[in-house]
């Protein structure tokens, strides 16, 4: 779908016409010419020509500028001149007279023939003006037997039509009179073809480097001397000449792969394929001139997209490719480079042109994909067409001849416009020199180069040229923008809303949007620019459509971006090589085109939901619900796209369903989250909706109660079983039961929670949760339940009153938890019957909560719900429950259980224990209260069990000196302070001086090593990276190192075992030397060393002043401990930075091997330890 266009045109004019010129041979900077028996050249940088030598090329017979030598090398009967500017003249004599020479891509090895027919390969010695040979060999050579596997020879194949061809007689050939070999390489330089004449027709043999004979080429009527091997690949393209001129393609083998006929009849002179092997170039000859025909390939079928045509009077001298598509072309008095580009031109309603010689292939995709080489319309023109461009419905093309016509691309056969160029413009004589056409609704632009580039604008119905402006500088684009825009960055203004583009893209677009413009640029490496900010480094197509922008990648994605929020994109994976051919409007369909020229058509997902959310907008629910069903979208996206939309208009919603079974289809479709937070994430800025499923169907069921439901009955119960709960179901299936003239639809509804799935004795078992005995009959026997169980059943309840049948209908449905409560409002239920009932099913709680307080029941159930929180472990509840019930004793033995001694202290004083008894429970209970509260147990001790002394006790023991000290001074005890207290007390000091002397110990032992380790670490990491840089300089430092640590960590992650996942934990643990992990095992007890130091810091603290208080301990030992604890605290903030170092809580990627060394493990090392510990507290006292 693809057509050549002409990119950019540079000419250079020459001083003195290139004029009886028998040799010409080219460079990008210099062209080398024989006249006069003389070697000249021609500088194309300064238009400085100057003359090389003698003139001894009187019998020069090739020409070849070696590009990489910066030599040039004349052949002239047995010798081989090398020329180095700007005159040194060298020459080698062979032997024997040649014939023909080839070099190959790398000028490394030159192949020649000589007069006898010997073939030979030589590697040359410019330097010195020596050849060696490399082999020899000759048209005669022998062939190896090739050997056939699978489907063997291709005369035993089955050949279908094209074995019936073969078999037919050859058609007559046309004689050859030019017997001269050629010779051509392949790209790689490793092997060569030559084309003979021998026994009255040609051939060719293919050659291995040095000259080994590998394959002679079937038998091929016409062939002719003109042979080009493809740069890449195995294609070797001939010519043959019968009754028709064809191109025929041969394998390397020599096989005949294809051909194809050309449209053209006149003599061929020569063929050259393009560095990238995708165009093929035509050079033939007519007495009125020369012409070089350009042609590509797609689907196996051969497409003439361009036609330079070069007149008698400026006669083409050579051309040849310089780069991918930049074709050099050298005549009598020009040099022009052209530089194509490979464009799919379409208009705006995805009608595309393609070229093909006269004629115009047009294809309405927006109608049908019609898959090439197959087309809908076609425009046939007199000459081959050279470009095409549209505007909206109009097409216009140009031909060879510069003859300019438009027509609408409905009526193809109808010219609206026609105009001669020539007639009009004067123009140079040389191709394309009428160049970069714009269609605009009234008027055309072209540009005209010579010495400089002159711009036109040309009126339809007036046909006459209108100057607009010169420049001297080169462009590749032409741009015209509607609105006024006088300055766009990264173009430069012509003036009428021109605009031209000089910089390196091969493709460029402009588009406006509001007062926005954005410029797209792809060069030829790949890189794509959006307003001069790259956006791709890898990107070979895009296209600009409506307010989007696509373009596809390398990497075979396509990405689409809104204009103006290049932020919210969408991508999508596609075919290996694919481009975009264009966007259907109003479709979120994009026709992509495969390398081989199969084109594939995809969804844009962006482009499909702005399509969806445009029809929503406009109230089109028909078409919205036909749209998400054609495009396969997520139903979702009727209510996530604007929820109060969709609340508002859910009576439309639900008219633009076609059917019951699509609304249903789409209602089980919705889901709780947001699909445009989840499957369509970037689609753009959206909330989730709270409660969306409850919000959406009690919308939709408040809709269908207003209208007639029973229409929409099957919606209904589907969505009831799928999202809510059967019985909510059976409740519409209940009122229908009872419309005695809707028993049809009833039985509608009963099917289909059957075909949903629904079991028939659940369904039994949901109707009689709903009391309605008949209803459950006549769902029994739409089930086809067996009638001798449900109907003795039914009848059985029947005879019930509505609290025993409720409880009957709920044992049977195995709800114990509503059958207690109908249980206990039976009035022939027994208290042993509750008990039994509540033990058996476990229902304590519910009977609890429906059990009012004035229920015979209510202390029997109270009880037996305490009992089981007792059981639980939660006394205090079990008391409160009890105490509300009435039941103190048992009440006050749950809180003493759950040593709530103020509930104890309040229950005692409302039993009217007697004393004695009170102190006992009291003692009891602080004795117990010792072990999880110490404080509250010495306020027992003290102020409800009298003893004091006992208080002091548990305060010392539990460290609370502070504390002790002031109950024994305020009951006068100093003795107890003395005696009890500061023993203690110095215990207490010996044992805190023992503990941060530990702790200090372990602090430096685990920092130390920890040390030693990391350096350990850094060493093997040099060690490895100047391994990785002797064995390959291909890698990085970067790289070798984090492949590494990546690789290690791999090996060594956890599989998903339980039991490998404990193994590995208690590895991070392990202090163990050498050890995997001992790095963070190490840091580990480092944070547990330092944040246990922290938490003494109040008790030393509170030591200190205790002792200096109280005791007769002398001021320098109390301040020895203080002085230790806060130089232990300088170490421990010296260190934090060597054992947490920066980088490891900054998120950067680094190249430091130290860095990377230290962060080996760090992906394994839990995330409290990847920081230093809290808790430091700044208690420093003055008084030391």
């Amino acid at each position: 779908m693809k057509n050549l266009e002409l990119l950019e045109l540079v000419h250079k004019g020459v001083p003195y016409p290139f004029t009886n010129v028998t040799l010409v041979s080219q460079t990008p900077q210099l062209i080398y010419y024989i006249r006069a028996n003389s070697l000249h050249s021609h500088d194309l940088t300064c238009g400085e020509t100057i003359q090389l030598g003698p003139p001894i090329f009187a019998d020069a017979s090739h020409l070849k500028s070696l590009i990489i030598e910066n030599k040039t090398c004349v052949v002239v009967n047995n010798d081989l001149f090398i020329i180095a500017l700007p005159n040194k003249f060298d020459k080698i004599t062979f032997d024997k007279k040649i014939i023909e020479i080839s070099w190959n891509p790398t000028e490394e090895l030159v192949a020649v023939v000589f007069d006898d027919g010997e073939i030979s390969t030589f590697c040359i010695d410019y330097e010195n003006a020596e050849a060696f040979p490399q082999g020899k060999s000759s048209t005669d050579a022998g062939i190896p037997d090739t050997v056939y596997v699978g489907w063997g020879s291709k005369d035993t194949q089955f050949r279908g039509s094209e074995g019936k061809i073969k078999d037919q007689t050859p058609v007559e050939t046309k004689p050859v009179f030019d017997q001269k070999p050629r010779i051509s390489w392949r790209g790689n330089g490793e092997m060569f073809v030559v084309n003979y004449w021998k026994d009255q027709k040609r051939q060719f043999i293919v050659f291995e480097t040095p000259c080994k004979a590998l394959y002679r080429s079937e038998e091929c009527p016409g062939l002719q001397p003109q042979v080009a091997w493809r740069p890449v690949g195995n294609m070797i393209a001939g010519l043959s000449v019968t009754n028709r001129q064809k191109i025929v393609i041969f394998e390397k083998n020599g096989q005949r792969r294809f051909d194809f006929d050309l449209t053209f009849d006149v003599m061929i002179k020569n063929l050259k394929w393009s560095p990238c092997a995708q165009i093929l170039a035509i050079h033939t000859v007519t007495p009125t001139g020369q012409t070089i025909h350009l042609l590509t390939s797609s689907n196996y079928k051969w497409y003439e997209k361009q036609v330079l045509e070069f007149p008698a009077e400026n006669a083409l001298l050579d051309f040849d490719w310089l780069d991918t598509n930049q074709l050099q072309v050298v005549t009598q008095s020009d040099v022009i480079k052209y530089t194509f580009r490979n464009v799919v031109h379409h208009n705006s309603a995805a009608i595309c042109g393609v070229i093909d010689g006269k004629h115009l292939n047009l294809t309405d995709f927006n109608n049908a994909v019609i898959p090439p080489i197959s087309y809908a319309r076609r425009f046939t023109n007199d000459k081959q067409i050279n470009f095409v461009t549209f505007r909206h419905d109009l097409a216009m093309i140009i031909d060879s001849e510069n003859d300019l016509k438009i027509f609408n691309v409905a009526e193809p056969d109808a010219l609206l416009v026609t105009i001669n160029l020539k007639k009009i413009v004067d123009l140079p004589q040389f191709a394309l020199s009428c160049h970069h056409f714009l269609l605009s609704s009234e008027s055309v632009y072209f540009a005209v180069t010579s010495d400089e580039s002159v711009f036109y604008s040309l009126d339809w119905k007036n046909p006459q040229a209108n100057f607009l402006t010169a420049i001297t500088d080169n462009f590749s684009h032409l741009l015209q923008i509607s609105g006024d825009y006088d300055n766009i960055s990264g173009l430069k203004s012509l003036g009428n809303n021109l605009f031209i583009n000089n910089n390196d893209s091969i493709l460029c677009q402009i588009q406006t949007l509001g007062d926005q413009t954005y410029v797209c640029n792809l060069t030829s490496n790949n890189h794509f620019y959006l307003n001069e900010a790259k956006i791709s480094d890898c990107a070979n197509s895009f296209t600009l459509f409506d307010s989007y922008l696509l373009y596809t990648t390398k990497q075979s994605e396509l990405f689409c971006l809104r204009l103006g929020q290049e932020g919210q994109n969408f991508r999508r994976n596609v075919e290996q090589g694919a481009t975009i051919v264009c966007a259907v409007p109003n479709s979120p369909q994009i026709v992509l085109q495969l390398p081989r020229g199969n084109l594939e058509t995809i969804s844009c997902r962006l482009i499909s939901i702005d399509i969806l959310d445009k029809l929503l907008n406009e109230q089109k629910w028909a078409e919205a619900v036909r749209f998400i069903r054609l495009e396969k979208l997520n139903a979702n996206l009727l209510f996530d796209l604007n929820p109060e939309r969709f609340l508002r208009q859910i009576a439309h919603f639900v008219q633009g369903v076609h059917t019951i079974n699509e609304l249903t289809a789409i209602c089980l479709e919705f889901e709780e989250g947001n699909v445009l937070t989840s499957i369509y994430k970037n689609w753009g800025k959206t909330t989730d909706f709270p409660q969306k499923i409850n919000t959406i169907f009690a919308s939709l069921f408040k809709y269908f109660d207003s209208v007639d439901y029973s229409v929409y009955i099957t919606t209904i119960v589907a969505v009831n079983l799928n999202f809510f709960k059967l019985r909510d179901a059976l409740i519409y299936l209940q009122d229908l039961y009872r419309r005695t003239n809707l028993k049809e639809k009833l039985l509608n509804a009963v099917n289909t929670l059957k075909i949903y799935g629904c079991d028939h004795e659940k369904l039994y078992t949901e109707c009689l949760l709903l009391y309605d005995l008949e209803l459950a009959g006549f769902i029994a026997s739409c089930c086809q339940l067996d009638p001798r169980v449900y109907e003795p059943h039914l009848k059985q309840l029947s005879g019930l009153n509505e609290v025993e049948m409720r409880y009957e209908i709920n044992l049977f449905a195995k709800k114990p938890k509503t059958a207690i409560i109908y249980l206990l409002r039976c009035p022939k239920a027994q208290t042993s019957d509750v008990l039994a009932f509540i033990k058996t099913h476990n229902v304590s709680r519910q009977a609890f909560e429906n059990c009012p307080p004035k229920n015979r029941f209510y202390q029997s159930v109270s009880h037996a719900f305490a009992g089981d929180l007792s059981a639980k472990g939660c006394h205090t509840e079990a008391g409160v429950v009890l105490k509300r019930a009435g039941l103190p004793e048992e009440a006050l033995a749950e809180f003493q259980l759950g040593l709530n001694w103020r509930q104890v202290l309040n229950l005692l004083e409302e039993l009217n224990v007697d004393k004695v008894e009170k102190i006992k429970i009291v003692n009891d209970l602080a004795t117990r209260l010792v072990q999880s509260n110490v404080r509250q147990a010495a306020i027992l001790f003290e102020f409800y069990a009298d003893n004091y002394e006992m208080a002091v006790k548990v305060l010392i023991e539990g460290f609370f000196f502070e504390e002790a000290i002031h109950i024994a001074m305020k009951h006068k005890r100093g003795d107890i302070i003395v005696s009890d207290v500061i023993p203690m007390l110095m215990k207490h000091k010996i044992y805190l001086e023992e503990k941060l002397q530990n702790l200090n110990e372990s602090y430096n032992k685990y920092k130390q090593r920890l040390a030693q380790v990391r350096q350990q670490k850094f060493s093997r990491f040099n060690n490895d990276l100047d391994d990785c840089d002797e064995r390959d300089d291909l890698f990085s430092d970067a790289g070798s190192t984090i492949s590494k640590s990546s690789r290690s960590s791999r090996s060594r992650s956890s599989t998903a075992s339980s039991r490998n996942r404990r193994k590995e934990e208690k590895k991070k643990q392990d202090l163990r030397e050498g050890g995997i992990y001992e790095d963070i095992a190490l840091i580990r007890a480092l944070h547990s060393t330092i944040k246990e130091f922290y938490n003494k810091g109040e008790e030393v603290r509170n030591c200190c002043v205790l002792l200096l208080q109280e005791s007769d301990v002398s001021y320098d030992e109390i301040k020895r401990i203080h002085d230790f604890y806060w130089k232990f605290d300088a170490e421990i903030q010296n260190g934090v930075a060597e054992i947490w170092p920066p980088h490891f809580y900054k998120n950067y990627q680094t190249l430091d091997v130290r860095e990377l060394a230290d962060l080996e493990n760090f992906e394994h090392l839990d995330v409290e330890f990847r920081t230093p510990p809290g808790g430091r507290t700044n208690w420093k006292l003055n008084l030391f």
